[in-house]
């Protein structure tokens, strides 16, 4: 007998058990939601693209104790004492973005540095009052400096500093830079930075921005 005659009916008999066997097997189509090819949506690559859900702070920070810790870290520099007992000048809190705008913010942060500081000095503290268009700092790179106008009022009561802080906003915080400035050589005497939460009081306060100059700080 031809040794094949047995090979053919051995592999038709093998292909017809595999043909039960995989007829047998449960397989589950799996759905796809979205339509499109399930490579393209794997559980990594939808990490990756998700965009984080942002939320706006609910509380506020302590505006009377930041401004003490700021003032506290300032007029504990050793330069401190060179300025003798003669007065500083303080004018409201501006904009970063634009020293000659300010807002309720700003004149509340200003009033919060000026209590403060009247609590760890006893040096004069003058209010400044600006009537012109005129800005109590101008930048240079990136640094404070006080405006010819500053620097003249300075002068005509014999101020031996300027308090000048600026306020800077983001979505979630705001930052508050205070500078303590000798008022005859321009030197910074000490500086600090602090944030807060912009939480629902602050994101009021910072509403309806407007110019030093005409603000109601005056």
């Amino acid at each position: 007998m031809n040794p094949l005659h047995k090979i053919f009916p051995l592999a038709f008999v093998s292909l017809g058990l595999w043909g039960c066997s995989g007829s047998s097997l449960n397989f589950r189509q799996v759905e796809n939601p979205l339509h499109k090819p399930i490579h393209e949506h794997s559980y990594y690559s939808e990490l990756s693209n998700a965009e984080p859900e942002f939320v706006l702070p609910t509380e506020d920070g302590d505006y009377l104790a930041s401004a003490q810790n700021a003032i506290k870290s300032l007029f504990g520099s050793r330069n401190i004492s060179k300025l003798g007992d003669r007065p500083i000048i303080y004018g409201t809190t501006v904009n970063l973005n634009g020293y000659s705008m300010t807002s309720n913010f700003g004149r509340l942060t200003a009033e919060c540095l000026a209590t403060a500081a009247s609590q760890r000095t006893k040096n004069d503290l003058i209010k400044m009052t600006l009537r012109q268009s005129n800005v109590p700092i101008r930048s240079s790179q990136g640094e404070f400096l006080l405006s010819r106008e500053i620097g003249d009022l300075a002068r005509d009561f014999n101020a031996g500093a300027v308090l000048l802080s600026t306020y800077s906003v983001t979505p979630d915080a705001v930052y508050v830079q205070v500078q303590l400035v000798n008022a005859d050589t321009h030197a910074i005497v000490g500086t600090t930075l602090y944030e807060l939460p912009n939480g629902p009081r602050t994101r009021a306060l910072l509403k309806n921005q407007e110019s030093v100059a005409t603000s109601r700080y005056r």
